[in-house]
């Protein structure tokens, strides 16, 4: 069976990259806020993982208030069940807000 990590990316990519590294999954679901995009953060986790032979995709994950992440969280939950179906999904929720890691668990 196939592996999903799905990881809330902070400015700490470390804390990101060292399980993908220790893990090896199939496919990384990097959850990135409009901060952690506009700076380059998303950009170089997802280099960093292609560079380490792990497929990433960043997608976009809202902070603005409750709704918005749960919202988010929302599509999050539709991306994983269409993309990637009878995948086995690995949570990391070091990244983010406490609202933000809140939000993932109830919307998955």
């Amino acid at each position: 069976m196939k592996t999903l990590h799905v990881c809330l990316l902070s400015e700490h990519l470390l804390a990101n990259l060292i399980p993908v590294l220790q893990e090896r999954p199939d496919a990384v679901l990097a959850l990135a806020t409009q901060g952690m995009r506009e700076i380059g953060l998303a950009a170089r986790f997802e280099g960093l993982c292609v560079e380490h032979g792990v497929d990433c995709r960043v997608t976009p994950f809202e902070q603005a208030g409750w709704s918005a992440q749960l919202r988010s969280a929302s599509a999050v939950k539709a991306i994983v069940k269409d993309d990637y179906p009878q995948w086995r999904i690995r949570l990391n929720l070091t990244g983010g807000t406490k609202t933000i890691a809140l939000s993932m668990v109830l919307g998955l």
